[in-house]
């Protein structure tokens, strides 16, 4: 890995894709401007050594805090993080500079220069979206800025090894640093308009590629128009070249019509040829017959005549078939020009449905045109409200998340734990709720509200209310009186006696009693939800009660305590439903058994291994389906 590509991994520390945009550029800015003071520090450190050495732990402190600010944002905790850079760089250096000169010194204005650098963290990490932090953060910087003055008279402390000699090189140095300081904050500025400006170049680029598709599309249709219309005056020429043929055709029907007329003309002559022709036999017969005497010749001539009605014969025969000759090819032009005729139709036909098709084609372009741009303004739209939506999302998360119990107060407890916390929509309907009674007693709910998203944190919101005054104000510490009570209240508040509404939770709840030995009593009661723990290799469940919180109002319902105890360094698992009903890509829920047997495998790991392998063996499982529950675990190490 490059030190171009480290570097930009710890600036991007705590950044992840479904942070808001502006939350993940807040997280880099506070991770420069972090380091920034950290690498400042060391001058400071070497400078504080040589000659201030009682007040070295400041500029150590500096250092420390500008590293456990990308700490803290690496692990999602980004607005302690800009609380470090806001706040607790400015408190350490009034302190330094209080300690370090008097009120009434002259090198003091020296000092004020890199103050003045503490004055940008609160504008640039804070915005108006978040005008209640710029205030107060603007507020703090003044008061300690004009606190200074009284806290180097109250702070003021005897330095053996400074006098006026060191002074240049007191003032010198804190120049410098001012100098690098603002220098630096410049160069921050820089990279992250720089990276803007290449993320809108991006932006840009993938804009102008979809207008060269559209563009594109659009050049394909004309093509296709000019093809058709090319079609058009194709089928044009043929239509014009098919009416003069069909002229051809008439002016050879009637050229044959012509010739049939004088082939009839002769043939009729023929015929009357051969009437006469066979009248003058019948003459010459009969004179034959009359005049014996004159047989010779009139044989003879006989005989001629018979060749002249032979050949005559002939010619009337070889008229005759031309005669069929004639009719055959009369009625074969007919044909064709009734074929003709037919084929002209067909193309005329085809002509006008070529003519509709390019009048719908030209009408489905005019509606794809309006189509676009009314999906363009719907998208548009669209856009905008899916932006105040997810903004407004993310600010209810920020809420919900302040609601659930912090980690100091779980370790102070116990001896470890874990959170698994997978939200299916950015906020979820499940939470877990930790309340200690006293130094011996706690008490510790994971509650599964019904739905998800935004109607499951309005439900989460509801019940973490109620079971703070239940636990907190009416002082009821049964686990399943608590139950009793928290149904009875969700019937109450959502007017389920008087409506149609049925919502409700599903919820695991222990009361712990620690003991002398180190063990440790535990009292659960369930409602739909069941308790695991891990104890001598093995994973046991307690079953919960087979009724839920709420939803119904058909009959009472009366919850159970179960009581056990567990040694120290057992481990007791809190789950909701999530994970045992999130299936796979062949439709399987991974199943209560093999959550069991899981847990049981991983209960002697060490805690942080623990969250790993569950994450791991859920992402497994579902692959690339959807999740499609809250998914939340919690592992307590006795």
């Amino acid at each position: 890995m490059s030190k171009i590509n480290y570097i930009n991994k710890i600036l991007e520390a705590g950044v992840i894709t479904k942070n808001p945009a502006h939350l993940n550029q807040k997280i880099i800015l506070t991770n420069s401007i972090a380091l920034l003071f950290a690498t400042l520090s060391l001058p400071f450190c070497i400078f504080t050594y040589l000659y201030f050495t009682p007040l070295l732990i400041y500029p150590i402190a500096f250092f420390l805090f500008g590293l456990l600010a990308v700490i803290f944002n690496h692990f999602g905790f980004h607005l302690l993080s800009r609380f470090i850079v806001c706040g607790v760089f400015n408190t350490i250096y009034t302190l330094y500079h209080a300690f370090i000169l008097p009120a009434n010194h002259h090198l003091i204005g020296s000092l004020f220069a890199i103050q003045m650098v503490f004055w940008l963290p609160p504008w640039l990490l804070f915005d108006f979206r978040e005008s209640k932090w710029l205030l107060l953060y603007v507020s703090y910087y003044l008061i300690t800025s004009f606190a200074i003055p009284y806290l180097n008279n109250w702070l003021e402390i005897p330095l053996e090894n400074f006098d006026l000699l060191k002074e240049p090189l007191l003032r010198n140095t804190v120049l410098g640093v001012a100098a690098l300081a603002i220098s630096g904050g410049l160069f921050i500025l820089m990279y992250i308009n720089n990276k803007s400006e290449r993320r809108n170049q991006n932006l840009l680029e993938r804009i102008n590629a979809k207008n060269a598709e559209l563009e594109k599309n659009q050049q394909e249709m004309q093509a296709q128009q000019a093809e058709i219309t090319a079609q058009n005056e194709e089928l044009l020429q043929q239509q014009e070249e098919m009416k003069v043929m069909n002229e051809n055709l008439e002016n050879s029907t009637q050229k044959l019509k012509s010739s049939e007329a004088i082939l009839k003309k002769a043939y009729e002559k023929l015929k009357e040829k051969e009437k006469e022709l066979k009248e003058k036999t019948a003459l010459l017969e009969k004179q034959q017959a009359e005049m014996i005497a004159q047989n010779e010749e009139l044989l003879q001539q006989q005989e001629e005549m018979k060749v002249m009605n032979e050949n005559l014969e002939i010619s009337a025969n070889k008229l005759r078939n031309n005669e069929t000759i004639l009719k055959k090819a009369y009625e074969k032009l007919k044909q064709r020009e009734k074929e003709l005729e037919e084929k002209t139709k067909l193309l005329e036909e085809q002509q006008q449905e070529i003519i509709i098709q390019n009048e719908e084609l030209q009408q489905q372009q005019e509606e794809i045109i309006s189509v676009n741009d009314a999906l363009e303004s719907t998208l548009k739209k669209l856009k905008y409200t899916n932006d105040r939506l997810n903004k407004s999302i993310a600010y209810a998360n920020n809420i919900q998340q302040v609601i659930l119990p912090e980690a100091a107060k779980l370790d102070a407890f116990f001896q470890s734990h874990f959170f698994l916390y997978l939200p299916k929509d950015i906020v979820s309907g499940d939470f877990y709720w930790f309340s200690q009674l006293n130094q011996n007693q706690a008490i510790f709910a994971m509650v599964d509200c019904t739905g998800h998203g935004v109607p499951g944190a309005f439900m989460s919101m509801i019940g973490n209310t109620l079971l703070h005054e239940i636990v907190n104000f009416n002082k009821v510490h049964s686990p399943a009186l608590i139950l009793q009570s928290l149904n009875a209240a969700i019937l109450k508040v959502l007017k389920q006696k008087e409506g149609k509404n049925s919502d409700g939770m599903d919820m695991g709840i222990a009361l712990f009693q620690k003991q002398i030995d180190g063990s440790m009593d535990i009292t659960f009661a369930g409602a739909r939800n069941n308790l695991y723990y891990f104890q001598h290799e093995h994973c046991y469940i307690i079953a919960g009660d087979r009724l839920g919180i709420g939803g119904s109002v058909e009959r009472a319902r009366i919850f159970h305590n179960q009581s056990f105890a567990l040694q120290k360094g057992d481990m007791l698992y809190f789950t909701s439903d999530g994970f045992i009903d999130q299936n796979n890509v062949e439709r399987k829920r991974f199943g209560s058994q093999a959550f069991t047997h899981l847990l049981a495998a991983i209960g002697k790991l060490d805690i942080s291994e623990q969250r790993e392998k569950l994450l791991e063996t859920l992402k497994i499982h579902q692959n690339q389906e959807e999740q499609r529950d809250d998914i939340s675990v919690v592992g307590i190490c006795i």
